[in-house]
């Protein structure tokens, strides 16, 4: 019940770190195309590195299926307590306040 409990407990954790690691793995696309580029005020050097590019291509593929997978744990439970429970769980999470009629 423990593992079950802290595997709940890391998933938003893991989903807020991907969200953050997601566009790093994606800046390989304009950072190793091999031809500088402006970003901002800097004028960033041309880089040309095969080996580099396709570890962060791959790593931004593996992220985005990891986001898909997450999104998906993290919204199934939800849809799972407003369409199969109809507990109200859902709408005691919104920021303004939800007639008792709604939930029914």
């Amino acid at each position: 019940m423990v593992a079950a409990g802290a595997g709940l407990a890391a998933e938003p954790f893991s989903l807020y770190a991907l969200l953050l690691i997601q566009p790093i793995t994606g800046l390989e696309r304009p950072l190793f195309r091999g031809a500088p580029f402006e970003w901002f005020i800097w004028q960033v050097p041309a880089l040309r590195n095969d080996a580099i590019r396709h570890i962060f291509v791959e790593a931004h593929e593996y992220g985005a299926n990891a986001l898909l997978a997450l999104i998906g744990l993290h919204a199934g439970p939800a849809l799972s307590y407003r369409l199969i429970l109809r507990d109200g769980v859902l709408h005691r999470m919104l920021p303004w306040g939800v007639a008792a009629s709604w939930i029914a």
